[in-house]
């Protein structure tokens, strides 16, 4: 009878044995998955740095930049750009007016963008790449630089609060951002209206309560950065036919310094 006993409790211990194995090794597993998953989860937001860059990727619309087009811009509408050996680090110096009133494809305002990017180092953006429907829609894409972006807006009069309660949307960002945006845009007496469908930054699409706050932030900051330099008055601006069309004065010289 004993020796039943002994071999039942025995039986008993190394069942019990096995299964709090078994239950140990699956709540290690458990836990390396969700710490993998996390991790996953963190770069493919942009927070790792080193690891993000294999998840986090701008959107290519499949438009190149071409230098050439930017100087048969400037030569046609008559404004003359002097820029430095190396990119300058400060605004450029504008002089004089002239009147535009012109239409431009999708890469021709993607190579301006990408030149002046290139021309001053205080540029918040780079790699733009901006595509025009037919419909009179658009798409845009490229990296933000957030030191800079912060930079421009104290550059443009917003106060500091305004500026730290803006940055809590990057703060968990790790290098620069991409971007990516689809709607509309017009200008009518430099007064701006911007109407977007998507704002995508890294690989999250912003919520519409979001994206309403940030479009608003835009338009102000694009009509502070217009009041800035008295030469420029749009008249108008539109896209439509997979065009961008403006009418309007700018200024007839750009001077890097």
């Amino acid at each position: 009878m004993l020796f039943y006993e002994i071999l039942t409790k025995r039986i008993v211990w190394c069942y019990t044995r096995c299964i709090m194995k078994k239950l140990f090794t699956f709540l290690g597993l458990t836990v390396v998955v969700i710490l993998l998953g996390t991790l996953i989860g963190l770069a493919y937001i942009g927070m790792i740095p080193g690891v993000s860059s294999f998840f986090v990727k701008q959107v290519d619309l499949g438009i190149v930049p071409d230098p050439q087009q930017v100087v048969e811009i400037n030569e046609t509408i008559g404004h003359e750009v002097i820029t430095s050996s190396t990119p300058a680090q400060s605004e450029p110096v504008y002089e004089g007016e002239i009147e535009i009133d012109g239409s431009y494809s999708g890469q021709q305002v993607t190579s301006v963008l990408d030149s002046w990017s290139k021309n001053y180092a205080i540029t918040p953006f780079y790699n733009v790449q901006v595509k025009l429907h037919e419909d009179g829609s658009a798409e845009a894409s490229g990296m933000l630089k957030i030191a800079e972006a912060v930079a421009l807006a104290k550059n443009l009069g917003y106060s500091d609060e305004q500026i730290e309660i803006a940055s809590k949307y990057a703060t968990f960002v790790n290098g620069d951002l991409p971007v990516y945006v689809a709607g509309a845009v017009s200008v009518v007496n430099n007064q701006v209206s911007v109407d977007t469908s998507t704002i995508k930054m890294g690989n999250v699409t912003l919520p519409k309560y979001i994206e309403s706050q940030v479009v608003v932030a835009v338009e102000d900051a694009v009509e502070r950065k217009i009041r800035q330099v008295p030469t420029v008055q749009i008249q108008n601006m539109d896209l439509s036919g997979g065009q961008l069309n403006i009418a309007g004065t700018v200024p007839q010289l750009e001077r890097a310094e």
